[in-house]
């Protein structure tokens, strides 16, 4: 029981210890600032730490800051980046005021540079309590330059880190193995870049590769594998593996033929850009790059920045091969695979092609060789036909297609036999030479009477084929027996759905052109029903002709409404054709002809209805009117016949002009009109009482 107590306040003590760790400091400079990371847990805050400074390397004895105005130490805290273990890094920056510390007693001269010197300790308080939970001494000791370019230049204890590359023979997974007796010609090698030991400690890994060459001294032969910012010259012979912030780069690539002239050696030489990791921890000192920006000189703020360019470079040995290399020729299908013997067995048809692929042998697979070119082939059947294919320049004729360039695995030969061929059925035998070469490299043909280190072996191949007298049957030579089904049958599904619906839109468009042309275009949206509708009402209103009327209500459906309906009252609710307060009389130029025809003028929008307002003026001739006369305002007078009710008021403003003895061809077209007879007959009486007014 006492033990298990115990036990569980040693854990407690132990845990309360533990959110109070500090860990030893992370250093860089940068001008006159010393910069300390210190790895503490996540918990901890920059209001818990301070900071105090001393003259030995102890930490014993304090600065006296009476004799000075400020302290010449000051120190910036703040959290940093996560350490990686899972709590963070607490930054100090310590800058130091050159006016108050070249005169410190802390700085000191050895063989004209000078030092300064002093103790750190950090230390954790808790705020609540004020209890000191946890410190940390540590001392500095830094060359400084007080008088030319004033910074700090380096740590005595721990001088600036000099950043470089290893190169190693590796395999596939980045792994070291023995260069050996070298590399034979025509293989491949592969070797591998990353940074030394000292450089990884600072989080340093690499960005890309810059450049890489191949040279060889004794000749000067010179080979780019990679081109300036990591481009490859050419991925067929080089492939790197380098992804950014790797720790190990790989480089899989062939040496050029050309330096295999002899026994010896070749260089790879290249630059590899350096980066800081994005989680990288600098234990060491670290030179911050000039041409970051001085606000970005914190070590937090380094993370992903390059860190330089350096070189690199590994020595590999040479090992000619023996031109001792052969290929193969076969028939082969149009996916390059040689035909079964079956295949093989049945004869060829007059027009069919003799398709041929020639290849390496598997021993000259094994050492790195490919295909150069094909020097000549030609056809012969029995010593009584022959046929050129490909001429001793390597050219081929205008039947014959010929696939194949330098490095290339295979070439393919495709074309057709000569008519006469096929007069007997005799074998035919096809002969060809074939060149080899070391490795993939696209090179230019090399010549046929020199010795060429790049040519790994030449081959003079030969195979048989039978041939037929026979025409050649239904569905061969691009003659198939159903063209149509063959095609369907070769159609992809997806482009067989497409056709489906492509066909049935066409089906419905010609169903709907049929449709238009027997019953006309359909009216989906009521169109025409309008305007069948509108055409109707302006044949049964009364109409006064459009030369007839001079007033703002020409056009206005409203008006012909008021001429049916003579009792109401006229409605115009959006007033869109509501006249102004003063209307007058609507003037027209002085030089305008006058025209002898009848005018009506319309200027009233109030009552129809005499007995509500309207009716008509008196003479303005300067006559009396005879009182056994009825006025021009009574009913009786306005209309004295029933069926002249057809013709509304008008006001004082308003005016008729006509004429008995004339009649105009404007009016007949709508002398048919159902109310227009009304409104003459009602015109006719009025003439007898109202004067024309121009």
């Amino acid at each position: 029981m006492i033990r298990s107590l115990l036990l569980f306040l040693t854990l407690v003590i132990q845990g309360a210890k533990a959110g109070w760790t500090i860990g030893e400091p992370l250093k860089a400079f940068s001008g006159l600032t010393v910069k300390l990371d210190y790895p503490v847990p996540a918990a901890r805050k920059p209001e818990e730490v301070e900071i105090l400074y001393f003259k030995d390397e102890d930490c014993a004895i304090p600065f006296a800051w009476s004799g000075t105005d400020e302290p010449y130490f000051k120190a910036d805290i703040y959290k940093g980046v996560g350490n990686g273990d899972g709590g963070q890094m607490m930054n100090v920056d310590i800058f130091m005021e050159v006016q108050g510390i070249s005169e410190s007693e802390i700085v000191s001269e050895l063989n004209g540079q000078s030092y300064i010197a002093y103790c750190v300790r950090f230390q954790f308080r808790d705020i609540a309590s004020g209890e000191i939970k946890n410190t940390l001494d540590h001392e500095v000791i830094v060359s400084v330059d007080l008088k030319g370019s004033i910074g700090i230049t380096g740590f005595l204890a721990d001088e600036e880190q000099k950043f470089a590359a290893g190169t190693d023979l590796c395999d596939v997974d980045g792994n070291y193995i023995d260069p050996g007796d070298g590399v034979v010609q025509g293989n491949s090698v592969r070797f591998c870049v990353s940074p030394d030991e000292n450089t990884q400690l600072f989080g340093v890994v690499i960005n890309r590769i810059e450049t890489l060459f191949f040279t060889r001294d004794e000749t000067g032969a010179t080979m780019a594998l990679i081109r300036d910012r990591g481009v490859v010259e050419d991925p067929r012979i080089t492939t790197v593996t380098c992804p950014t912030a790797s720790v190990v780069c790989s480089i899989l690539t062939t040496p050029s033929n050309m330096f295999f002239t002899g026994p010896g050696s070749v260089k790879a030489i290249g630059v590899v850009v350096f980066m800081y990791n994005y989680n990288a921890r600098r234990r060491r000192t670290v030179r911050v790059p000039v041409e970051v920006e001085l606000d970005q000189r914190r070590l937090g703020n380094l993370a992903g920045l390059e860190a330089g360019k350096y070189p690199f470079g590994i020595e590999i040995k040479l090992l000619p091969a023996q031109n001792d290399h052969s290929a193969r020729m076969y028939r082969c299908n149009e996916k390059n695979q040689e035909l079964t013997p079956s295949e093989q067995s049945l004869p060829l048809y007059r027009g069919d092609a003799v398709r041929v692929c020639a290849i390496p042998d598997t021993r000259a697979v094994d050492n790195g060789v490919f295909m150069h070119n094909i020097h000549n082939f030609h056809f012969t059947q029995a010593d009584e036909h022959s046929q050129t294919a490909i001429n001793d320049a390597g050219l081929a004729f205008l039947d014959t297609l010929v696939l194949c360039q330098s490095g290339d695995p295979v070439c393919v030969i495709k074309t057709y036999l000569n008519k006469d061929f096929f007069n007997d059925a005799l074998p035919v035998e096809g002969k060809a030479t074939v060149r080899l070469q070391f490795g993939s490299e696209r090179i230019g043909i090399a010549p046929i009477d020199e010795v060429d280190p790049s040519v790994a072996g030449t081959s003079e191949l030969q195979f048989f084929f039978s041939v037929t007298t026979d025409d050649p049957p239904a569905g061969r030579n691009g003659d198939p027996v159903n063209d149509l089904d063959n095609w369907w049958l070769d159609t992809p599904f997806p482009l067989r759905i497409f056709y489906i619906i492509m066909f049935v839109i066409l089906v419905l468009l010609l169903l709907f052109c049929f449709f238009v042309l027997l019953f006309g275009v359909p009216d989906f949206f009521g169109k025409k029903q309008k305007e069948k509708e509108d055409l109707e009402f302006f044949n049964n209103a009364p109409f006064i002709p459009p030369n007839k009327v001079k007033s703002n209500v020409v056009d206005n459906p409203h008006f012909c409404n008021a001429l049916k309906n003579p009792e109401q009252w006229y409605s115009d609710p959006n007033h869109q054709y509501a006249p102004t307060e003063d209307r007058g009389f609507e003037e027209f130029p002085e030089d305008e002809p006058e025209d002898d025809a009848p005018l009506l003028a319309l200027d009233y929008w109030g009552p129809i209805d005499p007995d509500l307002g309207g009716g008509r003026k008196s003479q303005s001739n300067g006559q009396s009117p005879d009182p056994s006369t009825p006025e021009a305002s009574t009913p009786e007078a306005a209309y004295p016949d029933d069926s002249a009710r057809g013709t509304p008021e008008y006001d004082d403003a308003s005016f008729v002009s006509t004429d008995e003895t004339k009649e105009t061809t404007d009016e007949q077209g709508y002398q048919d009109m159902g109310g227009y007879q009304d409104m003459k007959d009602s015109e006719a009486e009025e003439a007898e009482t109202i004067h024309d007014i121009d």
